[in-house]
């Protein structure tokens, strides 16, 4: 009931933490990067190896711009069209905001990061700043600045207790939550009795977004612009085959196991109007981590094969993020392409895609939690010998006790 205090190093401090909620371009995660890139020291969490690896790179090429820098005096201004992290609300003028991260990395804001997954290690000499995925969060060492991305996922049954754990235990000074506004009242709930302080800034959408009226009756019907989206690498290299024989479009393709460099190389290829590549094919990964020049989102299907081996209805929340990436805002010359569309290839997933972007936020109920340090041993030398794994797994869930959320 007291999974707060499995985390000390965390609980000696009072931790300011600020959670920035929005739709997908809403620009929430702008002011989180750049005073991460600001920190003395600091760490971020993500979903995914790639996002990571973004973060990674750009802190050490100089290209995100701390808070704190004078804009005016950036010789390289040109924001970086293949990231995903730079849309910006618009300044209290009304004029807009500076990129957070820059075409050119500037010398003058380098911060040398290093990078941590489950995958691999890349150790800086002297970085006072990692980038990880976030089940592999310090919650030892204290920092000034802690970024955690996606902060929605922790209701996620297979991985949120990662998040759980980093928000609960990353030692940070100040925490920067970022996500959908779902998550509020879980995290609300889980700092409770922590001590912290906790505030919650709100963005809106940059550009409209709007559902299509009818699916498209087969893939010989997708356009220049279109990133289509399916669930398995396979269904995505077939998606590929059957567009480029139908069209003769040629598709690039993204998808999450993807090394980082050929995801950024395919990513750019789409982006370019001169590289011959105009359609996008890919993963649920599309809805983390990639600005692409997206003018419709295609779903091929609307439910994805889970671990536990049944195909399940995609969440509202992952609709809605992979469908929010349509018409990602400053990224089209012309103003209609910044209005994004999204549709279905089959006729009867279409009314669940409209639904789920009709839906009102709904709170997430729960966050998930999993062994703490050393429980798994504990229950092992408990229980009769030979006991297996399910059977301690069990064990853990009839005897826990914990709160509602």
């Amino acid at each position: 009931r007291r999974y707060a205090k499995s985390f000390p190093e965390a609980r000696q401090l009072r931790r300011k933490v600020i959670m920035h909620v929005g739709p997908t371009n809403s620009g929430k995660t702008h002011n989180a990067l750049r005073a991460l890139a600001a920190a003395r020291s600091g760490q971020y969490m993500g979903p995914l190896r790639l996002l990571a690896f973004e973060i990674y790179s750009r802190l050490n090429s100089g290209q995100i711009v701390p808070l704190g820098a004078d804009p005016a005096s950036d010789p390289h201004p040109e924001p970086d069209a293949q990231t995903n992290f730079d849309a910006a609300p618009p300044l209290e003028n009304g004029e807009p905001a500076p990129p957070a991260v820059r075409a050119l990395g500037d010398p003058r804001y380098v911060r040398k990061c290093s990078l941590i997954t489950g995958e691999e290690r890349r150790e800086a000499e002297d970085a006072t700043i990692i980038s990880c995925t976030v089940e592999m969060c310090d919650v030892r060492t204290l920092r000034d600045v802690a970024v955690i991305d996606e902060i929605q996922m922790i209701a996620d049954p297979e991985r949120g207790s990662g998040w759980t754990v980093a928000v609960l235990g990353v030692p940070a000074k100040e925490v920067h939550l970022c996500g959908e506004e779902s998550a509020v009242p879980v995290v609300e709930a889980l700092l409770h009795n922590t001590g912290d302080e906790f505030i919650v800034n709100r963005y809106e959408r940059l550009n409209p977004l709007r559902v299509a009226d009818e699916p498209l009756a087969n893939l010989g019907e997708v356009q220049k612009g279109d990133c289509v989206v399916a669930f398995s690498r396979s269904k995505i290299f077939a998606a590929k085959m059957e567009i480029e024989r139908r069209t003769n479009l040629k598709c690039a393709v993204a998808y999450g196991r993807l090394p980082p460099e050929v995801r950024s190389e395919q990513a750019a290829l789409f982006n370019d109007p001169n590289s011959g590549f105009d359609v996008l094919v890919g993963s649920d990964a599309l809805g983390m981590g990639l600005n692409l020049k997206i003018r419709r989102v295609v779903f091929t299907q609307v439910t994805k094969h889970r671990t536990s081996g049944r195909e399940e209805l995609l969440s509202t929340s992952s609709i809605k993020q992979i469908g929010g990436r349509a018409g990602r805002f400053g990224l089209h010359g012309d103003k209609d392409a910044n209005v994004g569309i999204v549709t279905t290839l089959k006729k009867e997933a279409l009314p669940i895609v409209k639904a789920a972007f009709d839906s009102p936020v709904t709170p997430l109920r729960h966050a998930y939690v999993n062994y703490t340090e050393g429980g798994f041993s504990r229950l092992m030398r408990a229980l009769p010998d030979g006991s297996s794994a399910t059977v301690i797994r069990d064990a853990l869930a009839f005897c826990a006790r914990l709160p509602p959320h």
